[in-house]
């Protein structure tokens, strides 16, 4: 119930400070900006990417580099990554964004998911868990720019092999937290545990904003 609440104001602060208020009624504030309590099979995550509102924010993180939206999306996010620690020992594991190519960073400068996790390693509590972050170590070798017309099917076959690990030594054997901003059939996520279990990694905990 605390998380939820948490989440709530979050979303009332997003409204009344991030985006106009006019944007969207107060009464349909808990149906765009819900809380999906249970992990999924793919990653723990806190939003609905159906919502006007939870689409703007990350906007803002992907596109803008804006910092508030920033902030938000890495607290939700670190919000579920202690969850998670009271049921798994987690502690100094390895936490690692999913990259994107260089084609993409030339063209806005930065990656969402090392922002993210810049940011989320700023909380105090998750400070305590003294993880190790590795933002170079998975290297992406597809573009996913322009998926948003395929089919599902399309979009798991087009993410095969489409990850690899640089120096798997450096990591085999850990826990690893793995972070991206939004996920739609999971392709993306999959193939990225796939490459990183390849490099002997133990456990991979996935993590996104939105869903």
């Amino acid at each position: 119930m605390r998380t939820v609440l948490k989440i709530k104001t979050v979303c009332k602060f997003l409204l009344d400070f991030i985006f106009p208020i006019e944007k969207i009624k107060m009464k349909d504030l808990e149906a765009d900006c819900f809380y999906k309590k249970k992990t999924t099979d793919i990653a723990h995550t806190s939003l609905s990417y159906r919502s006007s509102i939870v689409r703007d924010l990350i906007h803002g993180l992907k596109y803008d580099k804006n910092f508030y939206a920033s902030s938000i999306c890495a607290q939700l996010v670190a919000e579920n990554i202690l969850e998670l620690s009271k049921k798994e020992n987690i502690s100094g594991a390895i936490i690692i964004p999913i990259p994107r190519l260089k084609s993409r960073i030339q063209k806005y400068g930065f990656n969402q998911c090392e922002i993210l996790c810049v940011e989320i390693l700023k909380n105090l509590e998750i400070k305590k868990l003294n993880f190790k972050y590795f933002p170079k170590i998975l290297i992406q070798h597809k573009n996913f720019e322009t998926q948003t017309k395929l089919s599902r099917k399309n979009r798991i076959a087009n993410a095969e092999q489409s990850f690899s690990v640089k120096s798997p030594g450096a990591i085999a054997g850990q826990k690893i937290i793995l972070i991206d901003d939004v996920w739609t059939t999971g392709a993306t996520l999959l193939d990225a545990e796939r490459a990183l279990k390849n490099a002997g990694i133990c456990s991979v905990f996935k993590f996104t904003i939105a869903h």
